[in-house]
């Protein structure tokens, strides 16, 4: 019966791309290895005084993610392959995947000595954080993924409660919530909490300023995913006052860009603005929904027409065709609702379209 119930994961997994299944491989071995000999533990995981001169373990940089202790970790690490292959690769590729797995994982790996190093020199003088403490594990690439989700399907629930329904732009905020508790309980080590909170961090700012798209856009403008959009509705405003000011400091340093606005004057007979850096994801899955409420009204608009009797059927083609030629659509009766149903799901599409920056397939001018 268990084996029964692993056979949609196992063929899942077999299934999966060659980047996903080697991915999978050496997590698996470097969790074995790592219970196995503490010695290779200790030379593959990132430690403080490891990355400082004279001993510069360097290699460490490539090799923590891949050695782990924590079966927990261990399980939340392939729940994130997963992931990753299901949702993620077939919109990136293996290659983009392969890139942000990369940046998150080495800039984590030189941002968490930096932190601590910096700690031991202004703050206290504690030996186990600088010459004991290992950082090893794959859970800043974990949280990252949450990130990139939170990213490609904001809106969609995953559970609704009494107190609300969560939904995959709650990820994020949840797992470090998770992994917080869990690391008090001592479940996990204390490491992963900060892991998670950089990994998320450099997932965001890649994602949100510097990832590259295929009609040549960098980044992602999008409202729903500015840093404030990480906390509650009720924090958003004080994330916000944080947060503004730092981004208008990194504008002036010219670490990031601001957000472009394009207008295109080859449409401007059709008042089009083109927001190509903010609103690309946004303006698709609104055109998406517009034709899919535009397709449900044209179809619930022939059943209604196609239950009013044929006018053929009178005696002779004369009175048939004079019976027809006086009926209108007056203002309340059904032919009359759906054709003004099915111009308000037209104008949706249209104006979906147009948001896009692309033409409309059908326009609609009202006569009266």
């Amino acid at each position: 019966m268990f084996s029964t119930k692993l056979d949609p994961v196992v063929g899942h997994v077999m299934r999966s791309s060659i980047f996903c299944k080697s991915l999978l491989l050496a997590l698996i071995i470097g969790f074995l290895l790592s219970l196995l000999s503490e010695d290779l533990y200790k030379f593959l995981a990132i430690r403080v005084h490891g990355l400082l001169p004279p001993n510069f373990h360097v290699w460490t940089v490539v090799t923590y993610g891949l050695v782990e202790r924590n079966i927990v970790c261990l399980v939340w690490s392939v729940c994130s392959v997963h992931l990753a292959s299901t949702l993620l690769e077939p919109v990136w590729g293996p290659i983009e995947l392969l890139r942000f797995l990369a940046i998150v994982q080495v800039a984590t790996a030189l941002i968490i000595p930096t932190l601590c190093f910096s700690a031991y020199v202004i703050f206290y003088k504690d030996e186990e954080l600088l010459f004991r403490s290992a950082f090893a594990g794959f859970t800043a690439f974990d949280g990252a993924i949450f990130v990139a989700i939170k990213q490609f399907l904001p809106d969609s629930v995953l559970l609704a409660t009494p107190m609300g329904r969560i939904k995959n732009c709650h990820l994020p905020m949840i797992a470090l919530i998770v992994v917080s508790v869990l690391a008090v309980c001592q479940i996990i080590g204390f490491s992963v909490p900060l892991m998670v909170i950089v990994g998320e961090s450099v997932a965001w700012i890649y994602l949100r300023f510097y990832q590259r798209h295929s009609n040549g856009n960098k980044g992602d403008m999008s409202e729903h995913f500015t840093w404030a959009s990480f906390f509650p509705s009720y924090l958003q405003p004080l994330a916000s006052a944080v947060s503004n000011p730092i981004y208008a400091f990194l504008l002036r340093m010219k670490v990031c860009q601001p957000a472009i606005r394009h207008v295109d004057f080859n449409q401007l007979h059709s008042v089009s603005v083109v927001l190509p850096d903010a609103e690309t994801q946004d303006a698709e899955r609104r055109r998406q929904k517009a034709l899919r409420d535009l397709t449900e009204r044209l179809n619930r608009q022939k059943t209604e027409t196609s239950e009013w009797p044929d006018m053929d059927e009178g005696e002779g083609g004369g009175r048939s065709e004079t019976a027809r030629a006086h009926i209108t659509p007056q203002h309340g009766s059904p032919l009359s609702f759906a054709s003004d149903e099915m111009r308000h799901s037209v104008s949706d599409y249209a104006d979906a379209s147009v948001a896009d920056g692309k033409k409309p397939l059908l326009v609609l001018e009202d006569s009266s």
